[in-house]
């Protein structure tokens, strides 16, 4: 559901409630971490006790593949919540035990790096991130989380100081995107993807700001 916050939201309950029925560890671990990765970003502050609830099933379940994502999850919710250190320590939990699955880790990898910038952690989130794209680029494996991993980067470079690398970063990041794109048949999806999915409309806003508006025109695009 490309950009469709409310229509994924209503799918993954309806799976949550089928993997519930049938009370099977894996598909209800995997249920869970999705729901709750959707609403530790999207539900209001004031309803970040259910995610929080779904993630710490799955911490207790002890489903060593998804509970890299209830970490995750626990960062996300105390970083809105404004606990940065408490944020801080999920996240870091989060990638560690995101190590032996590392498509995970690119996402996982970005939120720390965010949280890292809030609190004035600067060359920690830069040296992390620098690990990671390297690590992602030697492994070949970029799939779900690579432009939120690139985007923080960019962002981390940019606040050290590295203007022309966070630039370039940017810059090599756009074509990802596009590529992207180009497998969404519909226009109205793609519209979505870029506007309603948080990081790829951060990642063209920026562009907008450092790389000039061409960069990011439409026609570029295929918008």
């Amino acid at each position: 559901m490309l950009g469709d916050q409310a229509g994924a939201e209503a799918i993954l309950r309806e799976t949550l409630a089928q993997a519930e029925r049938l009370s099977d560890a894996f598909p209800l671990a995997l249920a869970r971490s999705y729901l709750a990765r959707l609403l530790a970003g999207s539900a209001p502050l004031e309803r970040l006790d259910e995610p929080a609830r779904l993630a710490r099933d799955i911490i207790a379940a002890k489903n060593m593949s998804v509970i890299n994502w209830a970490y995750g999850v626990l960062a996300k919710i105390n970083w809105r919540q404004g606990d940065l250190a408490g944020a801080e320590a999920e996240a870091r939990a989060a990638c560690e035990a995101a190590r032996p699955f590392p498509p995970h880790l690119w996402e996982l990898t970005a939120l720390r790096m965010r949280i890292l910038l809030d609190l004035g952690r600067t060359t920690e989130a830069v040296a992390i991130g620098e690990e990671a794209v390297q690590h992602l680029e030697r492994l070949g494996l970029a799939g779900y989380g690579e432009l939120a991993l690139r985007l923080a980067v960019a962002e981390a470079r940019h606040a050290a100081g590295q203007t022309d690398a966070a630039h370039a970063m940017l810059a090599d990041t756009i074509p990802r995107l596009k590529k992207r794109m180009d497998d969404i048949p519909e226009a109205a999806a793609r519209e979505r993807y870029v506007t309603n999915v948080p990081t790829n409309a951060r990642l063209l806003a920026l562009a907008k700001e450092w790389l000039g508006a061409a960069a990011v025109a439409p026609s570029r695009l295929g918008l």
